[in-house]
């Protein structure tokens, strides 16, 4: 794997050693650190490299001079620290000998999979399948375990070093945006369901998965090299989902915002257990992309993807609903203005 901005001869004495989760605590590492982050500023943030060398200079916050001066400079670089938390991760992983891209990437395409089947047969489904009149819900959500299936394939997932020629035209083809396509039409499915301002979202979604299809079909016909790497960034940046200026679960957890504001207790409460499994097939969708961006290094800058800090996001976003919440106008009223349905169809 090419790590362009590792810039020391010999990496391997981060094995072992947890990674820093703020410049605090990478003053305090030995040297290789330093050599690693002050080479991965100089590729993605080189405005930022003198406050490294600042802070490195000074190695602890002074007393009395230039506190100011320190003090902006460490709020500057934890900003993006937790990229170079993620970029570490990836070069310790392909530096352990026990990991390595190909193994990894069959096993999260492995873990999809499942998680498809797993979606099919969950209790958020089957006890959320009557909401918004969406009787439709286990086909939809099944349907998706079937096309994840399909293009996982029984051959497992293809990696573009796998491939001895061609790599631009092997990644464009490969299982995993296969996988990311189908969690797209999935979660685009289930956004349709709701009707109202979810609906509304979900052609937002189908806009980009035809932009991924199109930039798809450009890397396949791209011929001479700069070519294929303006193909090859289009392709990634879309998938990165930077065509929506708010993500999949920012829309759902706006609309929850909403619904709380209004006091739509007894709504929310009947909308929580598919919400849940929504949030899930978001999940899903993000892994599946990741598994195809991250085969992809190489070809794209691997150093930063938004999906890694959205799939972050995820875990323990969904607030608890209020399980004594008995409904009010204030449940029928957003019923109304937010999904086009009257509280009944959510019963």
């Amino acid at each position: 794997m090419d790590f362009e901005w590792v810039k020391v001869d010999d990496a391997s004495g981060i094995l072992g050693s947890a990674r820093p989760e703020n410049v605090a605590g990478l003053l305090k590492k030995p040297r290789v650190w330093h050599e690693l982050y002050a080479g991965w500023l100089a590729t993605y943030h080189a405005n930022l490299s003198v406050g490294w060398e600042f802070v490195e200079r000074t190695g602890g916050r002074p007393r009395v001079h230039g506190r100011a001066d320190y003090d902006g400079w460490i709020a500057a670089l934890d900003r993006d620290f937790p990229a170079f938390y993620n970029a570490v991760g990836r070069l310790k992983k392909e530096l352990d000998p026990r990991t390595g891209t190909s193994r990894k990437l069959a096993h999260l395409t492995g873990q999809v999979a499942g998680a498809a089947r797993e979606a099919a047969q969950s209790r958020y489904v089957t006890t959320a399948a009557a909401a918004v009149g969406a009787e439709g819900v286990r086909r939809v959500v099944a349907g998706a375990a079937g096309q994840v299936g399909k293009a996982v394939g029984v051959t497992g997932p293809q990696s573009v070093r796998d491939a001895p020629a061609a790599p631009a035209t092997q990644w464009a083809a490969s299982t995993d945006l296969d996988n990311y396509l189908a969690w797209l039409a999935h979660v685009h499915s289930e956004l349709q369901l709701y009707g109202g301002v979810l609906a509304d979202y979900a052609a937002r979604l189908g806009a980009v998965t035809h932009k991924v299809d199109t930039r798809r079909r450009e890397l396949r016909a791209a011929g001479d090299a700069a070519a294929v790497r303006l193909a090859a960034y289009w392709l990634g940046y879309s998938v990165d989902l930077w065509d929506l200026a708010v993500p999949p679960h920012h829309s759902v957890i706006a609309m929850v915002n909403d619904l709380h504001e209004r006091h739509a207790n007894a709504l929310y409460l009947q909308l929580h257990p598919l919400l849940g499994a929504l949030l899930d097939s978001i999940g899903n969708m993000y892994d599946c992309g990741l598994a195809f961006l991250a085969a992809g290094d190489g070809l794209i800058d691997t150093g930063q993807f938004q999906l890694t800090t959205l799939r972050a996001e995820l875990p323990g976003l969904l607030p608890d609903p209020k399980w004594d919440a008995e409904p009010t106008d204030a449940d029928e009223t957003a019923a109304r203005e937010v999904f086009g349905k009257s509280y009944a169809d959510f019963r």
